[in-house]
């Protein structure tokens, strides 16, 4: 893939082992359908570079569907780890 197109956001394509080596804890996919939707990774060691059992699917839509807000989902469910399709979170909201 090319430079221009992994970085089309500002943001390169990363793996979650290398969100987990590098302490990014909060990541999304391009193709999710709201902006603020997000995992969050939990690091259970950072200098070993392990992931958690466990991440938390947060999304708006959770709420309106009458789900808790996060979802907990085991981290295989994710696929690849090693598979760069992800983007670090940035928040779309206003911080006043």
């Amino acid at each position: 893939m090319s430079e221009i197109v992994s970085t089309y956001l500002g943001l390169p394509l990363m793996s979650i082992n290398e969100a987990v080596k590098t302490g990014v804890t909060k990541l999304r996919l391009d193709n999710w359908a709201y902006k603020e939707d997000y995992i969050e990774i939990h690091i259970a060691d950072p200098i070993k570079g392990w992931i958690g059992p466990w991440v938390k699917l947060w999304s708006p839509l959770n709420e309106i569907i009458g789900r808790k807000n996060p979802q907990e989902m085991l981290v295989t469910m994710l696929g690849d780890l090693d598979d760069k399709c992800w983007r670090i979170y940035q928040s779309s909201e206003v911080k006043r």
